[in-house]
């Protein structure tokens, strides 16, 4: 349940961390989890989004997995 999980970051995450939050599954996009971090956490910078290495990317990047990375400011 990201929901639970992104409401506890703060208690979990000293200032400078870095946080990456995988999402493997065609149904949600990368901004799911970049929406709700934005929504939720106020000191969270979204940094970028990794998708599947070279030889195994999907048609579509967004439909394998995806690797949102935050850091706490």
């Amino acid at each position: 349940d990201y929901r639970k999980v992104v409401k506890q970051l703060e208690k979990l995450v000293k200032k400078g961390g870095v946080v990456a939050s995988c999402l493997n599954t065609p149904f949600e996009k990368s901004g799911f989890i970049v929406d709700l971090y934005r929504n939720q956490l106020q000191d969270f910078e979204y940094i970028n989004t990794l998708y599947s290495p070279e030889g195994f990317e999907e048609e579509d990047k967004e439909n394998g997995v995806k690797i949102c990375v935050f850091q706490r400011r």
